[in-house]
């Protein structure tokens, strides 16, 4: 995997500020895929708050 260049450019989250590092994880055809789309209340809204921060450029 090494000579294939595989991973060369991964950033390690942890090595980031509040461990999080913006890079795509996911192949191409997947990676405007939306999963997970939190609630506007409770504990959900805080998640919601925090992804739209960490992700800025990301539409949601």
């Amino acid at each position: 995997m090494e000579q294939l260049n595989y991973g060369r450019e991964y950033k390690y989250a942890h090595n980031f500020e509040e461990h999080f590092v913006e890079q795509q994880y996911l192949p191409d055809n997947l990676k405007d895929k939306v999963y997970y789309r939190p609630a506007e209340i409770g504990r959900e809204k805080d998640i919601r708050e925090r992804l739209n921060k960490l992700w800025k450029k990301k539409k949601r």
